[in-house]
């Protein structure tokens, strides 16, 4: 089986952020979060969405041609 969740310490790990701030992400209903009990696990199809929607700058301009 395939890690398709990562917990909110994982997260906030790979984002070099403070575990709070996930979870004002997932409370904010920003951030999709499975709850599981008081643990929660963040889907990483809903992490790969967020990076999406909220990366700016050169990522976009990186993938166009120059005519």
């Amino acid at each position: 089986m395939s890690a398709a969740y990562v917990s909110v310490k994982e997260l906030a790990e790979k984002w070099g952020c403070h575990p709070a701030a996930i979870y004002k992400q997932v409370d904010g209903g920003r951030l999709a979060a499975l709850r599981i009990g008081q643990t929660i696990r963040i889907p990483l199809t809903a992490v790969a969405d967020f990076e999406r929607a909220n990366t700016t700058g050169q990522a976009e301009s990186s993938t166009r041609r120059r005519a």
